[in-house]
């Protein structure tokens, strides 16, 4: 099962889509509200396509809570609002989603950061987040992990991203191979 968090105009078409292609989809998103409403069968903002994706989706079973779910796969896409003043984003909301997907995250889920977050973001709040569960979890094992530096716009008719910032729990010795060096695509990034 897939569970995505937040369901705004990046984690809503990304559950419908995958649910509507024969995923197990879990929307979760804090807001009641918000999510009383896709239960009552109404999407919660206008883009094209999206009513009748919608409803593919409830017809494959696409479910919506405001719990985080146990599952083997989380894909975060919440707010990280913009200040145009700093010009920064601010990550809190990202961290506390991932925090509350490590309090249920079974050993060996995949943590997908699909928010817009910019450079750094992974490696200053949530690798160090990620690396000290691990600790607790599992001592003297340590973290592989990967993102891509590159994301496809989307909310442009792409509904399903490609590439996504991708944090994977698993141990240096699951991975499959293991090159030296910081340039980009390196499996510990």
């Amino acid at each position: 099962m897939v569970n995505v968090i937040g369901l705004g105009y990046i984690g809503l078409p990304t559950a419908l889509m995958m649910a509507s292609h024969g995923v197990d989809v879990t929307g979760t998103d804090y807001n009641e509200d918000l999510v009383a409403t896709l239960n009552a069968g109404r999407t919660t903002f206008k883009e094209e396509g999206l009513d009748e994706l919608f409803e593919a989706a409830v017809k494959a079973g696409v479910k919506f809570t405001t719990e985080y779910q146990k599952c083997d796969t989380y894909i975060v896409s919440v707010p990280t609002p913009y200040d145009k003043v700093d010009k920064r984003i601010d990550p809190s909301y990202v961290v506390t989603a991932c925090e509350t997907v490590l309090e249920v995250a079974p050993e060996g889920a995949t943590l997908v950061i699909e928010s817009t977050i910019s450079p750094n973001t992974i490696d200053r709040f949530v690798r160090p987040l990620l690396e000290g569960a691990l600790r607790l979890l599992l001592p003297g094992r340590d973290l592989g992990h990967r993102h891509p530096h590159r994301r496809d716009d989307q909310g442009r008719g792409e509904h399903l991203p490609r590439r996504k910032h991708c944090l994977c729990k698993r141990t240096r010795q699951d991975l499959p191979h293991r090159r030296h060096g910081r340039g980009r695509g390196h499996p510990d990034r």
